[in-house]
């Protein structure tokens, strides 16, 4: 289980340490892919699990002309890239990654419990501040738990 946030400043060459205990836990091939405005880590199971369901919705035909279908690969596939951990427990994200979760000088790695999520930490902060407000947090719990059979309803 991936837990807990920890920040790096990027060295000179764009490289960050990544945490120990996801190092153990992603094992020596893993895989980096855009997720939704960050970037996704996955271990090699699950990038292939996630794959193979993607490549599963349909034929050719049905990747070409369901548009939902097609988004969701272009976005996968596009941005997958195996990573390693280099001899100093250093990650390199590709510049295109990079790019896209507008990571600058500094990085936040978040877990998620089955996997992790790499932020640029300006780009995080702006999220929580913006997005995870108590509001939204109260409406995604109640839309993803349901309401309580005790609740009064409104």
């Amino acid at each position: 289980m991936f837990i807990g946030s920890f920040t790096h400043t990027l060295d000179t060459a764009g490289r960050f340490v990544m945490p120990k205990s996801f190092r153990y836990s992603l094992g020596e091939r893993f895989y980096i892919t855009k997720g939704m405005g960050c970037l996704n880590v996955l271990t090699e199971d699950q990038m292939r699990a996630f794959a193979q369901k993607l490549e599963s919705r349909g034929d050719i035909t049905e990747s070409v002309y369901n548009s939902d279908l097609s988004l969701l690969q272009h976005h996968f596939f596009s941005g997958l890239t195996e990573a390693k951990i280099d001899g100093q427990n250093r990650l390199t994200i590709p510049q295109e990654l990079k790019t896209y979760a507008d990571i600058r000088s500094a990085v936040t790695v978040c877990g998620r419990g089955n996997y992790v999520e790499i932020w640029g930490s300006e780009a995080l902060c702006e999220y929580e501040r913006s997005v995870m407000t108590p509001e939204a947090l109260a409406a995604a719990a109640k839309n993803i738990f349901g309401k309580k059979e005790d609740e009064p309803v409104s």
